[in-house]
């Protein structure tokens, strides 16, 4: 049994030449986020990476990663990015509709959103590799005041994370349901991701979606909540693969216990045979070096000899240097995969 190495589609893998050099180089399969663009849109990609895979004659895992339930900024008419400074107050205010991101103001597309949040909280914006933070100061009923704790300069469409929140985001939304009987119709497609897997109910309710329309999908568990380590050994034992998504993970679950979690999610797929996943900051230190940085080496490495593959993310859909990513990924993986 081979290890996976998936990266993620986005603006820094949209050209025909980087696809294949991606896979030339040995990336085995690539992530389609429902989270952006349409379903349509998602499996004309899909089929662009097939057949680019099979025109450089290697082979190409298609994921689907479902959306899952969670809260997010608004789209933008206007900028593409919006930089925030420690200090500065603003308002975060309902508006499904894209429009120009203001000074002060910040776009929710949930009120849900507006629902959990209170007084006093703090939410964290995008996966927390930045870790911008804002402290609510006062909360209406679809509005609320913030301060910037921690700035940085974030992106439209970015997820929100209410800390200490009772808050349990559901696996299968009705966007995610509409999402997943639209992939079940495109052969392109050979696995799907689903987000915020808190329960193997969770992955019982996908599987027997898949098995009513014929398909053979792969079913791939992402951890990313407390509930799903909780959980990790039944929802291991009815999932084909787990991924440990340390992005949200490390919102959702106290941060400096991150190592414990995917520790468990190692644990729980070596004693099943099953194939996981390691995501989220695998190789993002080629954004400034030429190498992934030490600790990247050593934490890769590490799981890799429990027998986890890797999933690039921002590394490859946005990072300067995808294909270096890759090979620097493979390299450490051909080293140390199933290796004491």
């Amino acid at each position: 049994m081979s290890y996976h190495l998936w990266f993620t589609r986005g603006p820094a893998t949209r050209c025909s030449s980087t696809i294949k050099n991606a896979f030339k180089l040995g990336a085995t399969g690539t992530r389609l986020t429902f989270s952006y663009g349409t379903p349509a849109l998602q499996s004309k990609r899909a089929r662009r990476m097939k057949k680019l895979a099979k025109e450089v004659h290697k082979p190409c895992m298609v994921v689907a990663d479902l959306e899952g339930e969670k809260y997010r900024l608004g789209l933008s008419t206007g900028l593409d990015y919006k930089k925030l400074i420690a200090g500065q107050k603003l308002k975060l205010v309902y508006n499904e509709k894209p429009a120009d991101y203001r000074k002060d103001k910040l776009h929710v597309r949930s009120k849900d959103f507006f629902k959990m949040s209170n007084k006093g909280n703090i939410i964290v914006i995008g996966d927390g590799s930045a870790y911008i933070k804002l402290k609510t100061l006062d909360k209406r009923k679809l509005e609320a005041t913030a301060i910037v704790a921690h700035g940085g300069t974030i992106n439209p469409n970015r997820g929100l994370t209410i800390q200490s929140s009772s808050f349990q985001p559901r696996a299968l939304t009705e966007k995610d349901r509409s999402d997943l009987d639209h992939l079940l119709t495109e052969p392109a497609f050979d696995a799907v991701a689903v987000s915020f897997v808190s329960t193997a109910s969770d992955v019982k309710e996908v599987r027997k979606i898949i098995k009513a329309s014929g398909r053979k999908l792969k079913l791939i568990a992402k951890i990313e909540s407390r509930p799903g380590i909780k959980n990790i050994t039944a929802i291991t034992r009815e999932a084909d693969m787990v991924m440990a998504a340390r992005g949200d993970l490390a919102l959702t679950y106290p941060w400096v216990d991150l190592p414990k979690a995917v520790q468990k999610i190692a644990a729980a797929s070596q004693k099943q045979k099953k194939q996981w996943i390691v995501a989220t900051q695998v190789a993002e230190g080629l954004e400034r070096f030429g190498f992934p940085t030490r600790p990247e080496i050593c934490d890769l490495a590490h799981w890799a000899q429990t027998g986890a593959g890797a999933l690039l993310s921002s590394e490859t859909a946005f990072g300067p240097r995808p294909l270096r990513v890759i090979q620097c990924t493979k390299i450490i993986l051909d080293k140390w995969y199933k290796k004491p």
